[in-house]
């Protein structure tokens, strides 16, 4: 019988000299100062230990996209895919966000709820436009279909609130990739 080691990504984020995060605290300074590569590494030593094998990098891949490198889901996932007999495959990595994705719906749903009209349907629109450098551009107003003010007023809110980040390129992105998700209305990775 095999034991069960969990793959616990919090050792990583301490060996790399950062606090671990929740949902969503310190996200952003993270995605940037945990690498992919450090990630793969830890990755595929605890899958050694636990399948004896190492995960493809397709499932690696799929891994990433899924959770966006954002610690707590990519240690969520990690979480669940430990209960699998056989060494996850991008199906079964898909299968575990899309299981979660259903499970979380309604948190998110309650959680949106609490956002102004304007600011949920802002959200919405990155959520399923991915990412934009000019939220307040002709193109996106159009979009949007909101006035200017409105939305520089809900994109200022939602970055306080941690709901999106801009990154160092200048393209505002929606932070949690479940809300990303549940609000695109699709389980795929954009």
């Amino acid at each position: 019988m095999t034991s069960i080691i969990p793959i616990d990504l919090f050792p990583l984020a301490i060996a790399k000299g950062k606090a671990f995060c929740n949902r969503v605290t310190e996200t952003k300074k993270l995605k940037t100062c945990i690498s992919e590569k450090d990630y793969a590494e830890h990755i595929q030593h605890a899958a050694m230990i636990t399948w004896k094998a190492q995960m493809s990098p397709q499932s690696l891949d799929c891994l990433f996209n899924y959770s966006e490198r954002h610690p707590y889901y990519l240690n969520l996932l990690c979480s669940r895919m430990i209960f699998e007999k056989e060494i996850p495959t991008p199906e079964i990595v898909r299968k575990i966000w899309q299981q979660y994705v259903m499970e979380e719906r309604s948190s998110v749903a309650s959680e949106i709820e609490l956002l102004s009209k304007n600011q949920r349907k802002l959200l919405t629109i990155l959520s399923r436009t991915h990412k934009t450098n000019s939220p307040l551009g002709h193109e996106f107003i159009q979009i949007a279909n909101m006035s200017k003010a409105t939305i520089d007023q809900s994109l200022s809110f939602l970055e306080r609130q941690d709901y999106i980040f801009k990154d160092e390129y200048g393209f505002v992105h929606v932070l949690d990739p479940l809300i990303k998700t549940v609000l695109s209305g699709t389980s795929q990775p954009l």
